[in-house]
């Protein structure tokens, strides 16, 4: 039973039956526009919640409260997960990464595999036909190899509301004061405030370690966090990526230089820290390479623009390698047979945030791909994780790579060098709506794009590209709303949709990865 309060619009007792991919909470109501929920809500949830948007077919609504929280707290519950009692109070809960948390692992691929399928109903697509289905993880906590904490405060809303007298905000605003110093997550809903972690499930107990011992050091410095607000102060954000075959780790502390311009006499302490860290013994032994990057932007983010990267120790990179089960669609005598596949991987290079499921997601892919020899042509190649592994086990004679980065194309001509594969492989430092590299030996296009869609310019050249060649589309991605969107546009331009599956590589989020193949 729901009320509405229309004066301060306003909806109570609502009762959330299903939800939509990024944990959207989809409701509808007789006599009522669709309610569409945001702020994290799961199927059970009993809310209040308080009207953001109307549009014209639906109402976009934030949560206010839930009010059967307590029906999703269990005992191995994070203690900064979002659904504890006080966490709108608190600076130590109130976490949203991994919200589905409070989900068995089995509720959780139940929804997900709702989700997708209505993803692609919605984008009127019938797949059931070429619907492999899905793949569960084997790892449900600790299996993140990169993790990206923020420095914050957790402001109060008296700090956030601006006053006349400016002294008196600076006085309540005291980027030095650590009672309000944080590292961690961004809280639920909450731009300015960032949540305190002490210890993450996503990664491993190396990981957590070194974060601590790291948080603690910078700490101990009184450099003041980064104000999202004024963009103001030093310490921006700490990356800890972690090599499961290799056990090598790189450290990147992202710092506003900026701050000195106005106070001079603190640069002291950042030049202090820097020798710290550099002396130090412990990181010595268990950070393979640490950088410091200097990012004045104002987004927040860890790479900005025009950034300057320091690397304190090695060369601002670590070494991976994949171990991929070959099987034997190629030939027979290769059944059983793994072959190993060595990355080397810079701060800013996309690699899968999974390890152990990259390589069965490449696997998976590959067995999907019909049993001869082309060129390839991968629009975001990037470090080269996917063409090398195809190259590697000789499915594909020769490789055209193309990425917006240029310290992934720069890892991606070394990874060709190590794995002895350079003189197959050519690269190009282009957006791929941009790039123009198709050729008739291009046999199969790889498209492994951000989690916005396609861009229209590539899908019609793909489109030209098939009036005269028959190729086909090996697609990746981790959102399943765009993709079948895409999937539909290409649908259109005349491709058709071979096998579709997808696998569980983020539990206790709501996202997923899915492979799609398509012939011309």
């Amino acid at each position: 039973m729901w009320k509405r309060r229309r004066e301060n619009k306003i909806m109570t007792d609502i009762k959330i039956e299903k939800v939509g991919y990024g944990w959207v909470g989809i409701v509808d109501i007789p006599d009522e526009k669709k309610l569409i929920v945001t702020g994290g809500v799961l199927p059970g949830m009993l809310i209040d919640v308080k009207i953001d948007r109307n549009r014209k077919d639906y109402r976009k609504w934030r949560v206010l409260r839930v009010k059967n929280s307590e029906e999703f707290v269990h005992d191995n519950l994070c203690q900064h997960h979002m659904m504890h009692n006080n966490w709108k109070d608190s600076p130590t809960n109130g976490c949203g990464w991994c919200k589905w948390q409070v989900l068995t692992y089995e509720k959780q691929l139940e929804i997900k595999d709702k989700i997708i399928k209505d993803s692609f109903f919605h984008a009127n697509i019938w797949f059931e036909d070429k619907y492999i289905g899905m793949q569960s993880s084997p790892l449900v906590d600790g299996y993140r190899n990169k993790i990206e904490f923020s420095f914050g405060k957790y402001i109060t809303k008296v700090e956030q509301s601006r006053t006349e007298n400016e002294d008196m905000w600076k006085k309540k605003f005291d980027l030095n004061r650590l009672s309000d110093w944080s590292l961690g997550f961004h809280k639920q809903g909450m731009f300015s405030k960032v949540v305190d972690v002490e210890n993450c499930k996503f990664i491993s107990d190396k990981s957590n370690e070194i974060f601590s011992y790291v948080k603690k050091i910078v700490k101990d410095s009184w450099l003041p966090v980064y104000d999202s607000f004024r963009h103001t102060g030093f310490l921006r954000h700490l990356v800890i990526r972690e090599w499961f075959h290799t056990g090598q780790i790189l450290v990147n502390l992202a710092v506003a230089p900026k701050y000195f311009d106005e106070n001079k006499e603190e640069i002291n302490k950042w030049l202090k820290l820097e020798e710290d860290i550099m002396s130090d013994k412990y990181l010595k032994e268990k950070v393979t390479s640490f950088l410091i990057t200097e990012n004045n932007w104002l987004a927040d983010i860890v790479r900005g623009k025009d950034i300057v990267s320091k690397n304190l120790w090695w060369g601002g990179y670590i070494y991976e390698s994949l171990e991929i089960q070959q099987g034997c669609t190629m030939a027979e005598k290769w059944k059983n047979w793994v072959e190993k596949v060595d990355f080397r991987v810079s701060a800013f290079s996309f690699f899968q945030t999974n390890t152990f499921w990259a390589e069965k997601l490449f696997s998976l892919a590959k067995d999907m791909l019909p049993d001869f020899q082309w060129d390839i042509l991968d629009m975001y190649c990037g470090a080269g994780t996917i063409w090398l592994t195809f190259l590697k086990l000789w499915i594909g004679e020769n490789l055209v790579g193309v990425e917006i980065v240029e310290d992934a194309i720069i890892d991606a001509r070394k990874n060709a060098e190590i794995n002895g594969l350079s003189d197959r492989s050519k690269f190009f430092v282009e957006s791929s709506e941009k790039a123009d590299y198709f050729d008739k030996k291009i046999k199969l296009i790889i498209i492994d794009p951000p989690r916005s869609w396609l861009h229209s310019d590539l899908i019609k050249k793909m489109s030209w590209f098939r009036e005269n060649n028959h190729f086909n589309i090996l697609y990746i991605s981790c959102n399943p709303v765009t993709m079948a969107r895409d999937l539909q546009m290409l649908q259109d331009e005349g491709f058709t949709i071979e096998k579709l599956q997808w696998m569980d590589m983020f539990p206790h989020t709501h996202h997923v990865e899915m492979i799609g193949l398509l012939s011309s």
